[in-house]
């Protein structure tokens, strides 16, 4: 073996990691692609459209830090990304927090996660309610939040679950509905704390299935293109685009890392002969884009004779 052989199976023995690594690389591409202000608004007005809508750009203007303090100043506005991942007093795997300006005067405070396994309905029941309890207590002597026991400004808490990668694709939505049983007053107290319970707490679940592109969901929709779709970049990028998506290098970037972390190479050969394969298909589409732009006559015609 030559010394560039040597250096070649060297360099596809560091492409193929374990599952450990793969999960660890995965969460850290999931994370950066939450942490562009821009798709998140894409996700939020897709999963919850009730209570996010109109253009990206207005949805994610209103995207605020949560600062950990009482004194002094106001939440500042995210500008081009996400420069903290913890919010307040909370620590979590891949927690995206965002405090968002709503049509109410409270703000509302939102936790994008994204799960990338199945640990069980039950376990993943509990997790989602302990990341709520926490959000609210996170909130506790925080700008955006309540100081000492002026629980009134406790703000209202949404939790958007995404699986990206199950077998069928649902949509299931969750949040406090108070139930008055018994009022003789119905303009009294009663009355206005079974509004304040109500939509309290929202929380919308997404899974992504394998036939997600067959879905009429737009929820499933989004977040298939966004989370499932490393196999043709290509339309993922022409969906985001119609959606309103400034496809920035930036967020390019972020994409093809994402689509990356979802293939775990456990042969070194696999991995070579695939990137051969990508060189090649990125070869022939420049030279058709060559064709396309100088000879638009000779396109056209291998396009017609292309789909018949």
């Amino acid at each position: 073996m030559n010394c560039w052989d040597s250096e070649m199976k060297s360099s596809e023995a560091k492409a193929v990691i374990s599952p450990k690594e793969a999960r660890a690389r995965y969460d850290k591409a999931a994370k950066e692609i939450l942490s562009l202000p821009i798709l998140c608004a894409l996700i939020l007005k897709k999963t919850m459209p009730e209570i996010f809508s109109g253009d990206l750009e207005d949805i994610a203007a209103k995207f605020r830090k949560s600062l950990n303090g009482t004194s002094r100043g106001h939440c500042h506005k995210l500008r081009d990304q996400m420069t903290e991942i913890e919010k307040g007093d909370m620590s979590f795997d891949a927690l995206l927090l965002y405090v968002c300006e709503t049509a109410d005067p409270d703000v509302l405070f939102v936790d994008v996660e994204v799960q990338n396994s199945n640990p069980g309905s039950r376990s993943l029941a509990g997790r989602i309610f302990y990341y709520i309890g926490e959000m609210f207590k996170s909130q506790k002597n925080d700008v955006s939040g309540f100081k000492d026991d002026e629980y009134k400004d406790i703000k209202p808490v949404c939790a958007i679950w995404i699986m990206p990668h199950m077998d069928h694709s649902f949509v299931i939505d969750c949040k406090t509905v108070a139930q008055m049983l018994y009022n003789d007053n119905e303009r009294g107290a009663g009355e206005k704390l079974c509004q304040s319970l109500n939509d309290f707490v929202r929380i919308k679940i997404a899974a992504v299935g394998v036939n997600w592109s067959e879905s009429s969901e737009e929820a499933i929709q989004c977040l298939g293109h966004i989370f499932r779709d490393s196999v043709d970049p290509e339309r993922q990028i022409d969906y985001l685009e119609r959606e309103g998506v400034k496809m920035t290098a930036q967020t390019r970037s972020r994409l093809d890392e994402y689509n990356d972390a979802q293939v775990v190479w456990l042969d070194p050969k696999m991995k070579r002969e695939y990137d051969e394969m990508m060189t090649e298909r990125d070869e022939y589409k420049s030279q058709l884009e060559w064709v396309k732009k100088n000879h638009p006559e000779v396109f056209e015609d291998y396009s017609k004779k292309k789909n018949r």
